[in-house]
């Protein structure tokens, strides 16, 4: 599995690229071996005024075709990364899960 980070209209700090990594490796790390790609986009999306506007994009890549994409809006990138993960973990759990019923079904 690899993982890749994106950031769009604002500069990531060394500090917070590897605790994206790290997070995203931990989240992930049961999926690994059926996972092709983790891509996290960080966008910033109005600017220097404030607000709910850190934008956090999972695109997750199967080694079979499959594919999700989670978003989450917050005011800081990790945090809003923690609650993208926790719901990319429950769409990938349940797709595995569907592909595992329909197999055995």
């Amino acid at each position: 599995m690899t993982t890749r980070t994106i950031a769009r209209g604002l500069k990531l700090t060394g500090d917070v690229r590897n605790a994206i990594h790290s997070m995203l490796a931990g989240a992930f790390g049961r999926f690994a071996g059926r996972l092709a790609s983790v891509t996290a986009v960080v966008e910033d999306i109005n600017g220097p005024r404030g607000g709910e506007d850190k934008r956090v994009r999972l695109e997750v890549r199967g080694l079979r075709r499959q594919f999700v994409q989670v978003e989450g809006l917050g005011t800081d990138i990790l945090p809003t990364l923690g609650r993208v993960l926790d719901r990319a973990d429950y769409a990938l759990a349940r797709l595995v899960d569907r592909r595992k019923s329909l197999r055995h079904g």
